[in-house]
């Protein structure tokens, strides 16, 4: 029998009808799990509760407490934007989601999502609609729409291909979508529009998305995400509890990856420096940035793309205020596979003008390394990025992949 799952879906309350669970076999359980101080564990995941993970490793049992998970990984999750052909909804809060069936009405937008079911949501909640083409991508609607420099105001937007290839972008009031048209009042009249012509819809803002708490999101495979309050697992499936809605099964086949939320992480790109001195070889000089990496590519080595993070080039340093609220910063450093196998510096980090750790240099050639860096009582943390031992900057992209400070 169907069940219904209550989630909230990137800040949103839904309400989906997920079919029935298949059986899911042993070696659907392997699950990477990361504690916050970067400490990885491999194996077969037997249960999770408020206690903590229960896991069967190579080298037997392991638990591991809840309030030290970081992440737990069991598959990697599909681009909702990529599919060609395929409609997305984006939501206000900035998360994305496949769309069948969609239709408008009474200031609904309703659609079905292949993983999470018939899904609705109120105007306020929906920033775009993009509807592409046979062959073309959410991803490449929108980029479009942003090279035709589709404007924008307070009210609603249509964006229309016209017969001559261009797109036309219409201000007014979205009324309805169906499987023919779509309903738009532009000047005080009721207009239909043939919706195989309709490539996007840009909903007007109705202010700052509501927070909600949680204590994690869980990724589908499909990229929808669903943020939970409480979470379990036993006999092949998780027990997802939102807010004061219960508890919700959803198969572990269908999930990607969890994250927790941690009182006791700060990001490193959350704080701003109190200090920065940069500045290149001869004249050129690379700023350092946050999520990205120096050449404003996402943060990505030995093939794996880390969301946050901090990215540098020599020469860099970079001093925050802690005042001695943290217990260390845990990351993963290497150079940017951009570059690869170019690049060579020299790390130093400094805590009130001590080192921490011996120097570390990192080259193009090796592999990234996670590194935990002590910080127990430091008031003054320095980050210092240096020429390695060919004495120059050429492609010292430096990444410091999910750069977290532990309390």
């Amino acid at each position: 029998m169907p069940k219904i799952l209550t989630a909230v879906f990137a800040g949103i309350l839904i309400v989906s009808i997920v079919g029935a669970q298949t059986a899911t076999k042993p070696a659907d359980l392997t699950v990477s799990a990361e504690t916050l101080d970067a400490r990885v564990s491999s194996g077969r995941l037997i249960s999770l509760s408020s206690a903590g993970a229960v896991m069967k490793t190579e080298t037997g049992t392991k638990k591991i407490p809840l309030a030290d998970l970081s992440e737990m990984t069991f598959a990697a999750a599909g681009d909702p934007t990529s599919g060609p052909g395929r409609a997305v909804v984006a939501t206000s809060a900035g998360g994305y989601v496949t769309a069948a069936s969609l239709t408008v009405s009474g200031g609904k937008v309703v659609f079905t999502n292949s993983s999470l079911g018939k899904i609705s949501l109120p105007f306020s909640k929906v920033a775009a609609i993009y509807l592409p083409a046979t062959g073309r991508s959410a991803a490449q609607v929108a980029a479009k729409c942003r090279e035709t420099d589709i404007e924008r105001g307070d009210q609603d937007v249509v964006v229309v291909s016209r017969k001559t290839g261009g797109w036309l972008g219409v201000q007014g009031v979205l009324k309805s979508i169906d499987a023919a048209a779509l309903t738009f009042s532009w000047k005080e009249t009721d207009r239909k529009i043939s919706l195989p012509t309709v490539r996007a819809v840009f909903l007007a803002p109705s202010g700052k998305p509501e927070a909600d708490k949680h204590s994690g999101v869980l990724t589908l495979r499909d990229g929808s995400s669903v943020r939970f309050a409480s979470l379990a697992f036993a006999a092949g499936a998780f027990e997802v509890g939102i807010g004061e809605r219960g508890a919700h099964s959803v198969p572990i086949a269908a999930v990607s990856s969890i994250k927790f939320v941690s009182d006791r992480v700060v990001n490193l790109s959350d704080l701003q420096p109190v200090d920065v001195k940069q500045h290149g070889l001869l004249d050129t000089t690379m700023p350092w940035r946050i999520n990205r990496s120096v050449s404003g590519s996402p943060l990505t080595m030995a093939g794996r793309t880390y969301g946050l993070g901090v990215g540098v080039h020599s020469f860099c340093q970079l001093t925050y205020s802690l005042d001695g609220q943290y217990r260390a910063l845990v990351a993963v450093i290497g150079i940017d596979d951009v570059v690869r196998p170019g690049g060579d510096a020299e790390l130093t980090f400094l805590g009130d003008g001590k080192p921490l750790l011996a120097p570390l240099r990192i080259t193009g050639k090796g592999k990234p390394m996670s590194v935990r860096i002590p910080l127990s009582g430091v008031k003054s943390f320095v980050i210092r990025v240096g020429y390695g031992k060919d004495q120059l900057d050429v492609s010292d992209h430096v990444d410091f992949g999910g750069a977290r400070l532990i309390k």
